[in-house]
């Protein structure tokens, strides 16, 4: 009798040290089971990204022309309308341009103090042309029948531009000017003083024999240099 318990506990220290956790198993088949949803759920939410629409991409500012104005405060504003009807609006265009040219310079003198200031006629297209102000139209009625008269193809245009100078660009036109008087003044000075060096070293050459006609000539040459300067 004790020899057969102590078989039984034997056997039961056995099973006891050699049984495995029932829960084990089901512990790693639910942790494989929640691997393999998460690669599940990682691959629907790639695929919906992939699948969803683009967002909207707001366009781009549109360009601006004549970047020197940067201001609104216009001093001088004038349309300028193509002397003649062309038979082409680039003819049209170079001819608004040199009226407009011809305009700007009186309304710059007009000034207090006034301005003396022509701009070329591509400086008027690229500075002093309102963006968005071009208007190209036929003749009226009238200049239509008249040109027939003369036999010329109605068939032309007219073209014409809002011209405008706005308070930045009068102020560096009044610098410009007072930097080309400064430059005007220091080459006369300079004149003046190159030709009293001269008639100083001649007139010493010439032990003061030619003194007069020393001093004339450098009195002359000084005298060109400043207007030269002038009508630069």
């Amino acid at each position: 009798m004790t020899r057969l318990s102590i078989v039984a506990g034997v056997a039961i220290l056995v099973l006891a040290g050699s049984g495995c956790d029932p829960k084990r198993p089901a512990t790693r088949t639910a942790s494989a089971k929640s691997g393999s949803q998460k690669k599940q759920d990682e691959a629907r939410t790639k695929l919906a990204v992939k699948l969803s629409p683009p967002k909207a991409v707001p366009p781009a500012p549109a360009p601006t022309r004549n970047p020197y104005r940067t201001d609104t405060n216009v001093v001088i504003s004038e349309r300028v309308t193509s002397s003649i009807p062309h038979q082409t609006e680039a003819e049209a265009d170079n001819d608004v341009f040199a009226i407009a040219a011809d305009l700007l310079e009186q309304k710059l003198l007009e000034l207090d103090p006034p301005i003396v200031f022509r701009p070329t006629p591509n400086e008027v297209r690229n500075e002093f042309v309102r963006y968005n102000s071009r208007t190209v139209f036929p003749p009226d009625e009238d200049k239509r029948l008249e040109l027939e008269a003369f036999g010329i193809d109605a068939n032309r245009v007219y073209v014409a531009y809002q011209v405008e100078v706005s308070a930045e660009q009068i102020r560096d036109l009044r610098t410009g000017e007072r930097v080309t008087q400064g430059l005007r003044m220091i080459g006369g000075l300079t004149a003046a003083a190159i030709a009293g060096f001269l008639f100083l070293r001649l007139d010493e050459r010439t032990k003061g024999y030619l003194t007069r006609w020393l001093a004339v000539g450098a009195v002359t040459l000084a005298a060109g240099a400043a207007i030269t300067m002038y009508l630069l």
